[in-house]
């Protein structure tokens, strides 16, 4: 098994994310923005919004891999979000182009599907991982894409 923290990992980002549904203005439950450390520069969060640091990549089977070590998430982001060991995702929500390339997919654009998945408590921290779907690449076609990402899961 593949340690998330393993700095010889490629394609690991470092990235805040803020939770809320995207459609609902950070209220309610999922993922309202993924921000990496320039984009989280750039935007300053209303103090409505609540967010954890994750470790976040994508996995063998075209999931999207987020561990919140446990020292970087507060208890209420624990009550409000992981209740049951279950994170709900509401709405979709479609990573920003440079949340995709900094993941290794330069110039695809992936959404992270609505759902309930399951908490894992890890030493380390809190793992969720969640499906994603490609929406669109400025280089192949949508059927292209959806057959990259098949072929990869499979072969992983």
């Amino acid at each position: 098994m593949k340690y998330i923290f393993d700095n010889h990992l490629t394609n690991l980002v470092t990235a805040e994310i803020v939770f809320g549904s995207p459609r609902r203005n950070c209220r309610n439950l999922g993922i309202c923005k993924v921000l990496t450390e320039s984009g989280a520069k750039e935007q300053s969060l209303p103090d409505c919004c609540l967010s954890a640091t994750a470790n976040i990549l994508i996995g063998d089977y075209g999931r999207l891999l987020m561990l919140f070590p446990m020292e970087g998430i507060t208890e209420e982001v624990i009550t409000r979000y992981f209740q049951g060991d279950v994170f709900t995702i509401e709405s979709a929500y479609t990573l920003p182009p440079e949340v995709c390339t900094a993941l290794g997919r330069d110039g695809g654009r992936l959404s992270v599907m609505p759902g309930k998945f399951p908490v894992l408590m890890l030493g380390e921290g809190l793992l969720i991982s969640v499906p994603l779907m490609a929406v669109s690449n400025e280089h192949f076609g949508r059927e292209e894409v959806y057959r990259e990402l098949l072929t990869g899961a499979i072969a992983g």
